[in-house]
């Protein structure tokens, strides 16, 4: 069970209102729906179901009726009614998806039958925020408070988005907040010694300036009790999260977005098989970290944008308890580290080139960079797992939409090209390793 007071209203007056909000994670609900069908009310959902305006599908914004391919939104609303503590928590309650979950902090996503992954740069779910790739392999590390809402793309798009989006896109849309300044605080306890806090605040500065900034800090104290009772041992873990957005609008029909994001997890336990008790458990710390600069600009028939973007992963694992007698001495110890940075910029255009037909186009480019490191219970370096490595991708795309009989027929044709060069690099103790490079291109041709 978990309790949460939230405050909100404009931070530089006192708070305007206060809710409470009380999650049961478990228990019985018994319920009573009465449902009342009224033509008026269906048709203006059906209406603005078919109105409302996603930039998923097809890069930039478009109409849901417009769209071939089948696209699921959860809304703030549907985020705040759910209970949740990261991304991956929403998406198993709202959009149906295949997920794998573990006590430790980390977790996955499968769609379309491609098993969940949470680790790993070649993705076949490709997860993206404001349309730029997340610089996550765990999903449990994305949190919530900054979200607006949630663009799931069930099925191929690799059209447009490349390999990785074989199987869907999940596209995270981020808070961007205007008008007078306005805040929001939250204290919340709960099952498990669990305390959450959090505050945000967002809006217009001046009239050509808005920002958002948020704040978080999440520590389950005690570990889990199964339904049998039992205690799991060695399930604790805390995080702490802030984000920040900074917008300006200027010169003529310019606008220009710097934002950053840190997330740390720390202490996190990580429980070995049941079956072992209180032996075989470890710790960890997972730290994210990513930031972007967009720069647009509106011209007459075209909307031009320009997005460069990093990130960086890093979870440092330890060995806590163990059935080994040669590690009693040295426990707690350091065990593996593994780093992922990214690097990427990405130029599109949108040409309205007439007044039914728009032309989508644009240059992705990437470099992804994975370092690994193992050591000895004394902590001495050894040969990692596996080597260091560089993929480095450039694709170029291009989609146009043609509008017919009067926008009630709809025709997409598009395609893109990919040149992906992987490369294996010299790695410290591990032998036999040499740095060699292998390219491989692919083309694709959407039509719907």
């Amino acid at each position: 069970m978990f309790y949460s007071f939230i405050f909100s209203g404009n931070p530089l007056t006192v708070a305007s209102s206060w809710r409470l909000r009380r999650c049961v994670h478990c228990g019985a609900c018994l319920s009573l729906a009465v449902l009342c069908a009224i033509p008026s009310i269906a048709a203006a959902f059906d209406n603005d179901m078919l109105d409302e305006v996603i930039v998923t599908a097809r890069r930039v914004e478009s109409k849901v009726e417009e769209t071939p391919q089948k696209v699921e939104t959860i809304t703030r609303e549907d985020i705040e009614k759910t209970v949740a503590v990261d991304l991956t928590d929403v998406l198993k309650k709202n959009a149906g998806v295949d997920v794998i979950q573990y006590n430790s902090l980390l977790s996955g996503i499968g769609i379309r039958g491609f098993r969940p992954e949470f680790s790993g740069t070649n993705k076949r779910s490709l997860l993206l925020i404001d349309g730029r790739p997340a610089g996550s392999t765990n999903l449990a590390t994305i949190l919530l408070d900054n979200v607006e809402r949630i663009e799931i793309l069930k099925g191929p798009a690799s059209a447009l988005y490349g390999s990785s989006a074989m199987g869907s896109v999940v596209n995270i849309i981020t808070r961007r907040s205007r008008g007078d300044v306005q805040g929001e605080a939250r204290v919340g306890y709960g099952s498990f010694d669990t305390r959450d806090l959090g505050a945000r605040a967002g809006g217009n500065l001046t009239e050509a300036i808005d920002f958002d900034l948020n704040a978080s800090y999440h520590n389950q104290a005690d570990d889990y009790r199964m339904g049998s009772g039992d205690i799991l041992p060695y399930t604790r873990f805390r995080t702490q999260n802030v984000n920040g957005r900074l917008g300006a609008d200027f010169a003529d029909h310019w606008r220009a977005d710097v934002k950053f994001d840190v997330f740390q997890g720390r202490d996190i336990l990580t429980p070995g098989d049941i079956a072992d008790g209180s032996t075989n458990q470890g710790s960890k710390d997972v730290d994210r970290a990513s930031g972007d600069l967009r720069l647009s600009r509106k011209f007459e028939t075209n909307t031009l944008s320009l997005t460069a973007y990093t990130a960086q992963e890093q979870n440092d694992y330890r060995r806590v308890t163990s059935t080994n007698p040669l590690d009693q001495l040295y426990l707690p110890y350091n065990y593996f580290y593994n780093r992922i940075d990214w690097y990427g910029v990405q130029v599109q255009n949108d040409w309205q080139w007439s007044d039914a037909h728009n032309l989508v186009m644009g240059i992705d480019w990437e470099r992804v960079d994975t370092e690994t490191r193992s050591l000895s219970r004394t902590g001495e370096r050894q040969a990692p797992f596996y080597p260091d490595n560089r993929k480095e991708t450039l694709g170029i795309y291009a989609e146009n939409t043609f509008r017919f009989n009067d926008g009630n027929t709809i025709l997409t044709l598009g395609g893109r090209y990919d040149s992906i060069e992987t490369t294996t690099l010299e790695t410290p103790f591990l032998t036999g390793v040499t740095s060699r490079a292998r390219g491989s291109w692919q083309a694709g041709l959407g039509r719907s």
